[in-house]
């Protein structure tokens, strides 16, 4: 089964197709005429405090790197990629500032480093700049679907997302009060 996203780039790319045709009279009009992309509702998913934890104690037992990313976006509240695509010196006094490149608004962001983070960082292998480098090329981590599919079957809770991590980090940390 294809994702939304998978399907709207189908659809774009079989729209393409038919103007390209239509315009060489190939066709006399595209059958595609007045499709539209869907439109995807927005994810709503937090997770549960019995999921959360089921989550991060699958990340413990699998391991760097997947479960290693994931357990950081769990303490940090940080996107997938920007996790993915750390590097050491990225980390001082406690903290960890992301260039404006890696985020999404193109902006530097400084963000807290706490001591079970701190610890989970501290335990990975350092033979690379990056905390998370592919195993080829001067690149990142980049098995998501592979891993995340491999994870959910060692992790069998209602269907979530990477970025749901990120939503109930927020609304962890609106149930606080900050």
């Amino acid at each position: 089964q294809k994702t939304v996203s998978e399907q709207n780039h189908a659809l774009v790319a079989i729209k393409v197709f038919f103007r390209w045709a239509q315009r060489r009279r190939y066709v006399a009009h595209s059958p595609c005429e007045g499709m539209q992309t869907i439109r995807r509702q927005p994810r709503q998913r937090v997770l549960t405090d019995a999921e959360l934890a089921a989550v991060y104690k699958t990340a413990e037992k699998i391991g760097y790197p997947f479960g290693t990313i994931v357990q950081l976006c769990i303490l940090t509240g940080q996107r997938r990629s920007e996790i993915a695509w750390l590097r050491r010196d990225y980390f001082a006094d406690g903290r960890c500032t992301l260039p404006g490149s890696l985020t999404k608004n193109k902006r530097d962001h400084t963000f807290p480093i706490g001591k079970v983070a701190r610890a989970v960082i501290d335990k990975l292998p350092n033979g690379s700049d990056f905390l998370f480098p592919a195993q080829r090329g001067n690149t990142v981590f980049g098995g998501w679907s592979k891993q995340k599919t491999a994870f959910d079957q060692a992790c069998p809770i209602e269907a979530w997302t990477l970025h749901d991590l990120r939503r109930t980090f927020a609304h962890q940390w609106q149930r606080m009060g900050i």
